[in-house]
């Protein structure tokens, strides 16, 4: 896959529903997968220093703000728990998500803000969008991001860092198979165990899962090294 972070440049509601999810697809899982591979680099210098701390080792300044900027980003305990918080999921999870909570790139916070997976905005000083309706608390609002990268990174940070999906990042630790990783979801929406049969569904009907054995094309990344676009 060429890792390129697309801006949603067109309305996908006048597509047809098969052109309209292949489109769909095309245009989000370059920034999955870029979005896992910067997580991955940073879980492997995570690794690399906790061993370093396990053998005893002097670690040096930078490393040390590295781990400490990733634990106040991550909402994390310690370092081990950086490490934990780091891991991603396969990427038919991340699809299935995506096409769920935008419509398959059909609703408005999508449209007008690249938001593919309806994450709130707590902040009036972020870039955000109001909803239509309102909860007791108040006005509702979702964030607003400048491309599909921005959003899908926002979207991992989010489960990383959140009491709610603590369930999700144990059992992903260990569990491979999407299939069953997603029943810990339930949490993600209201919804409860209706939105995972929702995601089952889709992950099903679309054979999702074929796209957990893509990868980006080296010929325009170092897959050694956290990429920036």
């Amino acid at each position: 896959v060429t890792p390129v972070y697309y801006h949603n440049e067109f309305d996908f509601r006048q597509l047809e529903t098969n052109v309209k999810k292949d489109k769909f697809i095309e245009m989000v899982l370059p920034s999955v997968l870029m979005a896992k591979h910067n997580l991955r680099m940073d879980r492997i210098r995570a690794r690399s220093i906790l061993l370093s701390q396990k053998e005893g080792e002097e670690i040096n300044p930078e490393d040390s703000t590295f781990m400490e900027v990733q634990k106040e980003r991550l909402n994390a305990d310690s370092w081990k728990d950086v490490y934990d918080r780091l891991a991603t999921h396969p990427a038919s999870i991340v699809l299935a998500q995506a096409a769920v909570e935008s419509g398959w790139g059909s609703s408005r916070f999508f449209r007008q803000g690249n938001n593919l997976f309806g994450v709130w905005s707590f902040d009036k000083d972020e870039k955000r969008i109001p909803a239509s309706g309102s909860r007791d608390s108040g006005a509702v609002f979702l964030r607003a991001y400048d491309n599909l990268g921005q959003s899908v990174e926002d979207y991992f940070i989010t489960l990383a860092r959140h009491n709610a999906y603590r369930e999700f990042r144990q059992r992903r630790l260990d569990e491979k198979d999407p299939r069953k990783l997603i029943f810990a979801l339930h949490r993600y929406s209201e919804l409860g165990y209706q939105y995972v049969n929702k995601l089952a569904m889709v992950m099903r009907q679309n054979d999702l899962q074929q796209y957990d054995r893509y990868h980006l094309d080296s010929a325009y990344i170092n897959l050694r090294e956290r990429s920036y676009f």
